[in-house]
């Protein structure tokens, strides 16, 4: 008998809307991805990011999200939000370009391009977020903010995060973008993160790979800070079996 055709029992409850409130799943989706997962919250919510599936949206005023896009909206190009508009758009908001908040609000538009908001993209994450207006996002942001303390979701942000930053025809990272990157997403997550950052500077290293990217955080999660269980023989870049070599040689791991 299917999931969706019986009763739940109360922890299975229990485990949907927890799914729900980290992924933002409807509760048809919440009940899917649960029983693939064999009921596991982390394995469901990670499904659902992993798959790109879309969080349910609230009801907005589409008409007072698109006077808001428009208020932004570039001059010369009124059908995007350019950097001046994002700059602006911060102001109100009353946050730094450089906060990790407004990255977030980028995940959830689904923004294709840095410094760039499309129309479609505007107004889809403010139907994301459930907000119509900046005034309504603005009281939204500790809730944003409190979404990156949820693993499955920092890590679909963070993987989001790499190919927000590309340029167009680019597949890698310059180092300067890619630590620049790193200094506002796993500042304070990561302890040894100002020592990585020294290490890609020393070595001039020139581009960062996405499985690179992708996989130092991984390593961050899971390899203790003194890298006392690091596993030599694993499925590491390079990059990080000589940024381990690195530390153990200087003496500095934390």
């Amino acid at each position: 008998m299917s999931y969706f055709n019986r009763s739940l029992t109360a922890s299975q409850k229990r485990a949907v809307r927890e799914v729900r409130s980290v992924t933002g799943a409807s509760e048809a989706d919440a009940k899917t991805v649960l029983s693939r997962t064999g009921w596991n919250t982390n394995a469901a919510a990670e499904m659902f990011f992993a798959r790109g599936m879309t969080p349910e949206k609230p009801a907005i005023d589409t008409g007072k999200a698109e006077a808001e896009f428009a208020r932004f909206a570039s001059e010369e190009d009124p059908s995007q939000i350019e950097d001046a508009g994002i700059a602006a758009l911060c102001e109100e908001l009353g946050i730094s370009p450089e906060d990790i908040v407004i990255l977030v609000i980028s995940y959830h538009m689904k923004a294709k391009e840095m410094c760039i908001y499309t129309k479609e993209e505007f107004i889809q994450g403010m139907a994301a977020i459930g907000v119509s207006t900046v005034a309504e996002l603005k009281k939204k942001l500790p809730e944003l903010r409190a979404q990156l303390d949820r693993p499955p979701f920092f890590k679909a942000f963070y993987e989001f995060c790499f190919g927000f930053a590309l340029e167009a025809g680019q597949k890698n990272l310059p180092r300067e973008v890619a630590t620049a990157l790193w200094n506002i997403v796993l500042k304070g997550r990561y302890a040894n993160l100002d020592a990585w950052i020294a290490f890609l500077d020393e070595r001039k290293q020139k581009m960062v790979t996405k499985d690179t990217w992708n996989l130092f955080w991984q390593f961050a999660c899971t390899v203790r800070p003194d890298f006392s269980d690091y596993d030599e023989d694993g499925a590491w870049p390079v990059m990080i079996d000589d940024f381990v070599e690195y530390m153990k040689e200087k003496g500095e791991s934390k």
